[in-house]
């Protein structure tokens, strides 16, 4: 062995070791390989996503992954390690480029890609390979699309043209007549052809008299039938880079126009493949993506030879399309030169090699032909299932016309990976003596679209579609409405609960992981409008109504166990029973649950057109459910009250706060624990009126309201958001027009965390499409969440804050009608100021302790304190659980510089030098030692100046989590 040899030998060996590796740690396997020169990976995508829809798992590979300018030798070697490594090991090879490109398999004893195909080494083909012979991205987009259109949208405005061909001889000389030439295309046609109901056109050209009793033929006769339409050309004759004179320049005419109408062309003829510019090229590249012509396919051989031994190939694979049923074109192709192999066994070995090898495939070795002109099919499946949800999805398959059952059809389920063609989903069947084929426990784990694609010989391909979604439901008030919480999330985590209704049932999901996969489906109870809360132990209650009025719970007792359903209100059917009259909202204080709800009474004795409306606290201990109290916060007569909503603050106390649509108008109550309800009524002045329905929520000191509001010559509701401090009695809010989209309609508002304020709204013309959207302050544009076709509606939403940002979840109902989805969305805001979780301006009313007296504690304030000459102290309710930032500014109003220690609990402190009416900021992180306890002391301590003093306080809150190492 030489040198030389031993190098080339360790290097093959070294290359197979790292395609080994490769292929073990990502598991691929394909029945089609596509190896493609890197400038046509991306226009080969469409053929290789097609090729999965329909059946046939598929991979692509750039030369750049096999190597630097690879040889044929190390192209080879990765087929072999390929085919003897993958599971399921290819059987068709398809090399996309020119041979001047992407090298031709072999040059001796001509040229070839046998090379390629040979896995055992001894000469024939394992693989089914073909080439196409691209030279520019476009050629190559051609050659994808005349694939495309031939199986899937064959072209059937003139079905004629499936059930003709053509045969074309050149006589060498006269001899010929009764020869090889026209031996093989009686046989083609009146053996194979003809009785599969072809007409046929026999075309030929020489000097004298022939067989055929029309005369001498040209190009311009070939053309002519080809732009009538033919499904088979096939050539017998001499050839050198182009067909003999008068057949030469065909696929090159300016005539040739037969669009989609694309044949398969066989030549029969000497040196018109893999010379980079012979006829067999030409006809594969002509026409353009968006005007094709010329031919789907040819064959020919790539050096001049002797009919005596290519006559084999020649009928052998014509015999294996119409007589063998073999409809796959690399399949015919392995048969016929399987043929040849057999004839010519006996034959000298170079004579086999030459001959076995010479001739060639441009084109889709998976390529389905048709020999029938195509029927349609009539296919049945689930159009719509969700996602993690095991199904036993049927598909049935009949014959459109017949309406008989279609066996052995391939229903093929593939659902792609987001912005990739390797499947997520990939399953296929063949349909039994019934034309059914069953899919049992099939599950797809994301949302989005599943192909469903039905193929058999000689049909038109089914290709449907099931949505996948991420949850599903009938129900088109499966998340209404805003004011009863439908989504909640467990602080510190991304684990949020869900609850809607789908078949008159309750349902409640969760989701580990901030909305990316969700449990399945539990129904809890049956009703209607739930709302959801967590306890103290972080595990969720639900409340909801039904059609009589009543109102239900139940709760989780555990991580793995729910408790009994209570029916906590069963009214009877009499009209001057209180009756629900619209969704209940929840909280949870301490152990005590909060149920607010709105009813309706006739009033007593009947008859009496007068209606009595109120709205109830229903509180009871959480493990007593009936053990419970209804408090009234309000009753009025003949005027509705409707949609409450309820929320807890834990900075003060845990008050609760309550909005509801007094007709419409807005209005506002509180209770303080221990203490009765506090109806403040409309607290929200002339942007309170022509209102509906109102959300709100607290973040720390603050709380806030949402609503939407009827306004302008039309009546399109905007949304509003007012804001006020929880310790402010009376309440005095702050309100703004939020959305700023007079043209538009804004609804069912909420807010997440006193930042993000979400709602609905409706596109302008011509789509007017509903659509989900957010902003953070009014002035900004609005932030289209949804982003569907579909009409989306309901938002839930609930934020999270981190160091590196907060996270916004929102869930709403999207969908035109039955079934709906529930979708989701997760999103990371960075351009932001986050609201301050408490906060202390130094006195609501008075403006700053320099100016209060000293020496007094003034517990009023947003928080406890205490003010003297020589220190100022603060008391900062902090929940342990949660990283805090604090924002500290010093300040005076005399002259010249002070001096004092910002103290933090006694156990860090500070030095602070502030001039007179310039504000000195100090920002840090606080702790959690320091807080341990819930509270948290921040001292003003005097060094120099007449006393201690003080400007605002910010406190931000924050949560643990997998970002703080992206932060620190």
């Amino acid at each position: 062995m030489s040198a030389q040899q031993r190098v080339y030998r360790k290097t093959t060996r070294m290359w197979v070791i790292i395609l080994g590796i490769f292929c073990f740690l990502f598991g691929e396997g394909a029945d089609f390989l596509i190896i493609t020169h890197d400038d046509f990976a991306q226009a080969i995508q469409g053929l290789a996503q097609w090729k999965y829809m329909k059946g046939i798992q598929t991979r692509v590979k750039k030369l750049s992954e096999i190597g630097t300018n690879p040889t044929s030798t190390m192209i080879r070697d990765s087929i072999a390690y390929w085919y003897n490594h993958w599971d399921p090991r290819p059987e068709y090879v398809l090399l996309v480029g020119d041979i001047g490109l992407l090298p031709v398999g072999q040059i001796s004893p001509c040229p070839s890609d046998n090379y390629y195909a040979n896995m055992m080494g001894d000469l024939k083909a394992e693989l089914s390979v073909g080439r196409f012979p691209c030279q520019t991205p476009q050629q190559c987009s051609t050659m994808v699309n005349k694939i495309m259109t031939y199986e899937r949208t064959p072209y059937l405005e003139d079905t004629l043209w499936f059930k003709k061909s053509t045969i074309v001889i050149r006589f060498d000389n006269p001899g010929d007549t009764l020869g090889y030439y026209v031996g093989d295309l009686r046989y083609i046609r009146d053996t194979c052809i003809v009785p599969a109901g072809f007409t046929v056109d026999s075309l030929f050209n020489r000097a004298g008299q022939g067989w055929h009793n029309q005369g001498p033929d040209s190009a311009r006769h070939v053309i002519d039938v080809l732009n009538q339409g033919r499904s088979f050309l096939v050539y017998r004759g001499n050839s050198s880079y182009d067909w003999y004179s008068p057949f030469r320049g065909i696929p090159d005419s300016v005539r040739l126009s037969n669009g989609s109408k694309l044949p398969l062309v066989f030549g029969g003829c000497c040196l018109s493949v893999l010379l980079s510019t012979s006829v067999g090229e030409k006809w594969l590249r002509v026409g353009t993506p968006d005007a094709l012509k010329g031919a789907v396919a040819y064959i020919g051989n790539s050096d001049e030879g002797k009919s005596v031994y290519r006559h084999h190939l020649n009928r052998a694979f014509f015999k294996a399309i119409f007589i063998e049923d073999s409809l796959i074109l690399g399949n015919a192709f392995l048969k016929a030169k399987d043929s040849l192999y057999n004839a010519l066994s006996s034959a000298p070995p170079e004579t086999l090699a030459k001959y076995y090898v010479e001739c060639n495939l441009l084109g889709d070795p998976t390529l389905q032909l048709w020999t029938k002109i195509p029927q349609a099919m009539v296919v049945e499946h689930q159009e719509v299932i969700e996602m993690n949800i095991p199904i036993n999805l049927v598909v049935s398959v009949k014959d459109s016309t017949t309406l008989q059952p279609i066996q052995g059809a391939l229903v093929t389920l593939y659902k792609p990976k987001a912005n990739e063609i390797t499947p997520e989903v990939f399953q296929s069947k063949f349909t039994n003596t019934e034309g059914i084929a069953v899919f049992e426990s099939l599950t797809v784990p994301s949302p989005g679209t599943m192909y469903a694609t039905v193929t058999s010989n000689n049909y038109v391909p089914y290709q449907g579609r099931i949505q996948v979604y991420e949850i599903m439901t009938d129900d088109p008030l499966a998340l209404a409405y805003n004011g009863n919480r439908h989504l909640v999330r467990k602080p510190n985590t991304e684990e949020l609960h869900l609850v809607y209704t789908r078949m008159d049932s309750v349902i409640y999901q969760y989701s580990s992981n901030g909305g990316t996969n969700w449990t399945a489906p539990l129904s809890i109870g049956v009703g209607k409008y739930p709302a959801l809360t967590l306890s103290s132990a972080n595990l969720p209650s639900v409340t909801w109504t039904d059609d009589a009025g009543g109102l239900w719970y139940r709760r989780k007792i555990s991580e793995a166990q729910w408790s009994d359903i209570f029916h906590i209100y069963a009214p009877s059917p009499l009209p001057y029973v209180p009756h629900v009259n619209a969704p209940p909202s929840l909280v949870i204080a301490g152990n005590i649950v909060h149920i607010l709800a709105t009813f309706t009474a006739r009033v007593w004795p009947l008859p009496n057109h007068d209606w009595i409306y109120t709205l109830k606290d229903y509180s009871f201990p959480i493990t007593e459910p009936y053990n419970g109290i209804f408090e009234d916060i309000e009753e009025r007569l003949n005027v509705p009250l409707s949609f409450p909503s309820i929320a807890r603050s834990n900075t003060n106390g845990s008050v609760l706060h309550a909005v509801w649509q007094r007709a419409d108008t807005i209005c506002y109550a509180t209770r303080q624990i221990g203490q009765s309800w506090q109806n403040w009524g409309p607290r929200f002045g002339d942007q309170g009126i022509q209102s509906a329905h109102p959300f709100v929520e607290t973040y720390g000191d603050m709380v806030y309201v949402v609503w939407q509001k009827k306004t302008g010559f039309w009546g399109y509701e905007e949304v509003y958001k007012g804001y006020g401090r929880i310790d402010v009695t009376p309440p005095d809010f702050h309100w703004d027009n939020f959305s700023r989209t007079p043209n538009t309609k804004s609804l069912y508002p909420v807010n997440a965390s006193g930042l993000f304020t979400v709602w609905s709204d409706m596109l302008g013309p011509p789509d007017h499409n509903w659509e989900i959207y957010y902003k953070v302050y009014p002035d900004d544009i609005p932030y289209n969440i949804s982003q569907t076709l579909a009409l989306s509606t309901y938002p839930q939403s609930v934020c999270r804050f981190t160091a590196i940002g907060p996270y916004l979840y929102t869930a709403w109902l999207d969908g035109d009608g039955p079934a709906y989805e529930i979708r989701f969305k997760k999103i990371h805001y960075i351009p932001w100021l986050p609201p301050p979780y408490l906060t202390s301006n130094n006195g609501y009313e008075t403006p700053s302790p320099y100016l209060v007296q000293r020496d007094s504690f003034i517990s009023n304030w947003q928080v406890p304190v205490d003010v003297g000459y020589q220190t100022i102290t603060y008391q900062f309710p902090l929940e342990p659980g949660y990283r805090y930032k604090m924002k500290v500014v010093a300040y005076h109003e005399s002259s010249g510089q002070w001096r004092e220690w910002v103290k933090i609990d006694n156990k860090w402190k500070h030095l602070v030098k502030y001039n007179a009416y310039e504000p000195e900021t100090l920002e840090f992180w606080v702790p959690p030692a320091f807080y341990e306890d819930g509270m948290l002391d921040v001292v003003f301590d005097r060094i120099s100046g007449a006393f201690a003093a003080a400007g605002p306080i910010y406190v931000y809150r924050y949560e643990w989590g997998y970002e703080e190492s992206e932060a620190s």
